[in-house]
């Protein structure tokens, strides 16, 4: 995030009575028990559920970009500290947000980060302070979806030989059972359809 200069700072104080915000403390990324590219799907998809529109999607890195949205005054504040004029706190009306998905086939984790901003009606712009709210709720967003998505259904009838011998614990795609019950994705969805009666074991 940019800062601004202290010489600066200092002429916005003097003209209008401008406090700026303190720098954000640093975060780390949230970690997904899941696939990068089921932490990637469910990404898109927590964007899109959100009506958020995207500007640049580029898959091989990770990275997520969205067009600049407008914030509602209530949770601009509750969101980001953009300083104060004449003593009065105010939020960010603007961000963009940015998502970054990293790691491999069993684990991955997913980073969100917002350019809070602050516009005057006289155009001039100021930089705000995340409180990280809102990307901490995203990436919990995330991370519930992509720890929780069910593995596609087994297309039986469609050419797909049947399973084999179950009590040697080979499936018929030959993965043994102990093997799909190590991904813990796999073994929450298989222990909520148990709970639910959808399977009994």
């Amino acid at each position: 995030m940019r800062r601004l200069s202290p010489a600066l700072l200092v002429w916005l104080a003097a003209c209008t009575g401008y406090t700026p915000p303190a720098p954000p403390s640093p975060r780390d990324a949230t970690p997904i028990a899941a696939s990068s590219g089921t932490s990637w799907d469910a990404a898109i998809d927590l964007l899109a559920a959100r009506n958020i529109p995207i500007r640049t999607l580029e898959r091989a890195s990770g990275f997520i970009a969205t067009e600049q949205l407008s914030v509602g005054t209530t949770d601009g504040l509750a969101w980001a500290d953009c300083g104060k004029f004449n003593g009065q706190r105010v939020g960010p009306n603007s961000g963009i947000y940015n998502v970054l998905v990293r790691g491999d086939f069993t684990h991955s984790s997913v980073k969100a980060t917002v350019r809070w901003v602050y516009r005057t009606t006289k155009a001039r712009t100021y930089e705000c302070a995340t409180s990280h709210v809102w990307e901490e709720g995203f990436e919990a967003g995330v991370k519930m979806r992509a720890e929780h998505a069910l593995p596609p259904p087994s297309p039986v009838g469609q050419g797909a030989s049947p399973p084999s011998d179950l009590s040697s614990g080979v499936t018929g795609d030959g993965r043994p059972n102990n093997l799909l019950l190590g991904d813990v994705g796999f073994r929450r969805a298989i222990g909520d359809m148990q709970r639910k009666g959808l399977i009994l074991g």
